[in-house]
């Protein structure tokens, strides 16, 4: 959907393959696979890391990105998880594309970190990505909010209440 409007952008997945070798291959990585193949956007337009980005790693793709995405089912796991993904992209200052149903997700639409889209849509995920993809007002605004709202969770400020809890129970 992206490619027949803008044929300059470009979606690379960071690790497809679970950092436990215990968890086998998700099905959906093949299909995306293959449907990037049978597209003709496998290499061209869609990259795929078959392995994991070690963490000490991570912050050479970030810092080379301009959005970050990240999408999940909505279902009980999702509402309790905390996903960490999201804390990366707002340590590089990107605008952010998410699906709904958890905490940090809620925060990308209140603080207009950059837009939420509900499971499911390609369309709506495709219009998310070229809204971004524009770099315009809306894109430096999201860079504005996801600079301010990270400090909120450097360590100094998350690990803040504990410390004081430990100086004075």
């Amino acid at each position: 959907i992206v490619y027949r409007k803008r044929k300059d952008v470009k979606l690379y997945f960071m690790g497809v393959k679970h950092p436990n070798p215990e968890v086998k291959e998700l099905d959906m990585v093949k299909k995306t696979v293959e449907r990037a193949k049978k597209l003709d956007l496998y290499e061209k337009n869609v990259f795929f890391n078959f392995d994991w980005v070690d963490y000490s790693r991570r912050h050479n793709y970030l810092l080379e990105a301009d959005a970050g995405i990240i999408t999940h089912p909505n279902h009980i796991e999702t509402r309790f998880s905390f996903r960490t993904r999201i804390l990366d992209y707002l340590w590089a200052g990107l605008p952010i594309i998410s699906t709904e149903g958890d905490y940090l997700s809620g925060l990308v639409q209140s603080e207009k970190l950059g837009l939420m889209v509900p499971e499911g849509s390609p369309e709506d995920l495709a219009d998310a990505i070229l809204k971004l993809a524009d770099r315009d007002e809306f894109y430096e605004s999201c860079v504005e909010n996801v600079n301010r709202i990270a400090q909120d969770f450097t360590w100094e400020n998350v690990c803040a209440p504990l410390i004081e809890f430990c100086r004075d129970p």
